[in-house]
């Protein structure tokens, strides 16, 4: 059996949680200039980002809501107004 690397990355402190009361929710229609690479380079303006989000080679298991949520809790309104 596989250990589960998310638990571990989240109690070795490597990886960090956002409770679901604390999500910020945000919509983004599907444009061509917001797709998943362009949410994604606009979350590298917010290191801390990284630390919510699983390796980047998951990153296409996401579902694009998701990753949008979790950009908009940590990167805030700036993010908000680039979308």
């Amino acid at each position: 059996m596989m250990p589960m690397k998310p638990c571990t990355d989240i109690i070795s402190g490597t990886k960090r949680h956002i409770h679901c009361d604390n999500v910020k929710y945000l919509f983004i229609p599907m444009y061509d200039n917001c797709g998943i690479r362009a949410i994604l380079a606009q979350a590298a303006h917010y290191p801390e980002v990284e630390r919510f989000l699983p390796d980047a080679k998951e990153h296409h298991y996401l579902p694009r809501q998701w990753i949008i949520n979790v950009v908009h809790t940590i990167g805030g309104d700036d993010f908000a107004r680039w979308a």
